[in-house]
């Protein structure tokens, strides 16, 4: 049974109280109030005034909120570019910044075909929306966490019906791996958040791995520098998701590269552009 406190409510109350109690976004609270009810997230407004009435365990899934768990690791879900993605605690939690480099690609591609890279695919969210957004290009991902390309391979099969992506468990830092294949199109979203950083602390609950990197979370960029001719076709673009202060340090490890920066909503430098 849930507690006293939530039993009269209705779902736009409910959807208020997450907001207010546990600082969440209201489409993370309106996710979980879909998730709890069993109704679709598109059609919550319909049901607003609605009383909430939970068809799970409401309490189990406050005790997890008080722990400070994410909404998408308590729901296994993430909304990513309009889609429905699976996740789990082995993968980053899509977001919406990083629609920004979906956005990005597709503004600046111009090839009707070919191959894409990413590099640190996690979840697999931004090679599959690539895919569904490109129909004619092939994708491979790449990611050293075996359990996360299980997740990828999940979300494969729900928007890849046609198997235009591969995924290989492997170092992304590794290139010889690739046997001279040549991309058009290189995507990473890499770690780079320093240890020094001020963070949330719900993003400790991640993969560290994925979201931590040395050198001031410049790490994989100055890496992957001397790699990059060795995986890419000609005219080949590589898109990199980039920290809101890593600018500057980055216009001077890439100082004699042909770079640009995309900036994302909030007017921070978010993508990173490097043309061959």
């Amino acid at each position: 049974m849930i507690s006293n406190s939530w039993k009269e409510k209705n779902i736009s109350e409910i959807i208020s109280s997450l907001c207010k109690h546990y600082n969440l976004s209201k489409s993370d609270a309106g996710d979980l109030a879909s998730y709890v009810t069993g109704i679709p997230y598109k059609k919550l407004a319909l049901f607003s005034h609605t009383k909430f009435i939970p068809i799970l365990d409401f309490d189990d899934i406050i005790r997890k909120l008080d722990k400070g768990i994410p909404p998408a690791y308590i729901t296994n879900r993430r909304e990513f570019y309009g889609r429905e993605f699976n996740v789990d605690e082995s993968v980053l939690i899509p977001r919406i910044e990083t629609e920004i480099l979906v956005d990005t690609v597709l503004k600046y591609v111009k090839n009707e075909n070919g191959l894409i890279l990413d590099l640190g695919t996690g979840s697999g969210c931004i090679l599959l929306t690539l895919l569904k957004e490109l129909k004619h290009f092939k994708g491979l991902g790449v990611d050293k966490n075996y359990h996360a390309l299980n997740v990828a391979k999940k979300n494969a099969l729900k928007y890849d019906p046609d198997e235009r992506s591969f995924f290989v468990c492997a170092d992304m830092l590794d290139s010889d791996m690739f046997h001279k294949t040549r991309f058009d199109i290189i995507i990473c979203n890499p770690p780079y958040v320093s240890e020094t950083d001020k963070y949330e602390k719900s993003i400790l609950f991640e993969p560290k791995e994925a979201l931590f990197a040395p050198d001031n979370g410049l790490f994989f960029y100055k890496k992957l520098l001397s790699k990059l001719n060795k995986l890419c076709k000609k005219d080949a673009i590589v898109f990199y998701e980039i920290g809101n202060t890593h600018k500057k340090d980055l216009e001077l490890i890439y100082k004699n590269e042909k770079i640009e920066f995309i900036k994302d909503l909030a007017g921070h430098d978010r993508i990173m552009m490097w043309k061959n």
